[in-house]
């Protein structure tokens, strides 16, 4: 884009949003309740996603599945939708909505003026006054918010709601805070400065105004707050993640290894510095020099970092021995899965990683960073994290040399997983918290 035709674009969009969603306000009443729960994430909700709109699919689904004193929301465009209208919108959507980027913010920061981003934000102060609008009819409403704009306006106009009474819960699950996670993943052209300045002022707001704090392992809380400099924390609360038990999908449950076959390893990462590939790909290269047979499927989106990837693996004559996915269905990462003999997760920084989960639940043995969430996940006595690509080799040597660990670890960390990490153990305990807060 032109700097000179930006104002004339952004207004047309601006004009759009406005028509868009002014036009066709219609409030669903379809609702049985006298009470909310209003889910608002930072994207469509996906289960071949991660993060907000993994764990925003995972939990609408969950909470529609149970006996509920409350009805369920997410907003969509220009309607708030309820209860099963919801699960009608996701199953239904097209196949290239889906797909897209359901999150403005990598569009945004590739622009080059900041009229773009205000016209957004105005786009964003329209539809949460359609929020109010259509929670207006409940006495009570929770909303649990995983997306700091429209926390930001909420605030701004809860007065609008005359006698509902609304309680805020600002869900965070990036690594030290939604702001921080975006000042470190982008490169800091003009946009993205003034993005990232923005949202640290709009995280500010939330801190300030909102009822509860909500987090996906206690390291993650820690972090967000140690990040900021605060102390009182009263008011925040953790509820670890859960997934599906896809176990059903795996095929080679006994890992079963003959002594010249292909040892199969699987990372599960987007491509970014603060994931630590590169110290995985180190690790293998000691490994290939030993004369190991082995594949290693590197599954995750694909971003500008994925180039520097691609010539380490070339300089390190891995190219046969690796093999790059990009983001695939779940479907198809779950093959993976069951295909595989030890998995290797060794990022910086680890709120609480759903890729972790789900390798616990295929009954794999795990190399992973003793960091932040990976440790609530695995546990403080956990004997096989690792940090230096030396460690990473030396984890994945023993298993080759000492196969029977290959199941007895991985059934360990099954067993952990089904104790403490299902989606029907996250749902419980979403539901005993919008209850308790329900009846203050």
């Amino acid at each position: 884009m032109d700097l000179w035709l930006a104002p004339y674009i952004s207004s047309s969009k601006l004009i759009y949003y406005v028509w868009r969603i002014s036009g066709e306000q219609k409030i669903s009443e379809k609702h049985k309740m006298k009470r909310l729960v209003l889910i608002l994430s930072q994207g469509i909700p996906s289960n071949n996603s991660g993060g907000p709109s993994g764990i925003s699919y995972k939990l609408i689904y969950g909470l529609l599945k149970i006996k509920r004193q409350y009805d369920i929301g997410y907003l969509y465009s220009n309607k708030v939708l309820i209860n099963n209208e919801i699960t009608n919108y996701l199953e239904n959507i097209r196949p290239q909505e889906k797909n897209k980027i359901t999150t403005f913010v990598k569009e945004i920061i590739s622009k080059r003026n900041a009229i773009e981003i205000i016209s957004r934000l105005f786009a964003f102060y329209i539809r949460t006054n359609f929020i109010i609008k259509a929670i207006k009819s409940y006495e009570k409403v929770i909303v649990l918010s995983m997306n700091p704009w429209y926390s930001y306006f909420l605030f701004k106009l809860k007065n609008k709601l005359n006698s509902t009474k609304l309680v805020h819960i600002y869900g965070d699950h990036a690594g030290g805070g939604y702001d921080n996670e975006i000042e470190l993943l982008y490169k800091q052209n003009i946009a993205s400065k003034f993005y990232t300045i923005f949202t640290h002022k709009l995280v500010q707001n939330v801190i300030e105004n909102t009822d509860y704090f909500l987090f996906p392992s206690e390291a993650a809380k820690r972090e967000f707050f140690q990040w900021r400099k605060i102390r009182n924390t009263k008011n925040s609360m953790v509820i670890y993640n859960g997934i599906d038990d896809n176990f059903s999908y795996c095929k080679n449950i006994n890992k079963c290894i003959k002594e010249n076959s292909k040892w199969r390893f699987t990372t599960i990462a987007q491509h970014v510095k603060q994931k630590r590939i590169e110290t995985i790909i180190n690790a293998l290269k000691l490994l290939k020099n030993d004369g190991i047979n082995f594949e290693w499927i590197l599954i995750g989106d694909v971003t500008e970092y994925t180039n520097r990837l691609i010539k380490i693996i070339e300089e390190n004559n891995l190219t046969s021995n690796v093999n790059i996915t990009g983001k695939i269905e779940k479907t198809k990462v779950y093959e993976y899965l069951s295909n595989t003999d030890i998995f290797i997760l060794c990022p910086e920084i680890a709120p609480f990683d759903l890729a972790l989960l789900e390798a616990m639940c295929f009954n794999l043995p795990i190399i992973s960073s003793k960091v932040s969430g990976n440790i609530e996940a695995l546990g403080e006595d956990y004997e096989y994290f690792a940090w230096t690509d030396k460690e990473i080799y030396e984890r994945i040597l023993f298993f080759i040399k000492n196969p029977e660990k290959i199941k007895e670890v991985g059934g360990r960390n099954r067993d952990r997983f089904l104790k403490h990490f299902t989606q029907e153990k996250m749902v419980q305990n979403y539901d005993e918290l919008f209850n308790r807060i329900f009846e203050l």
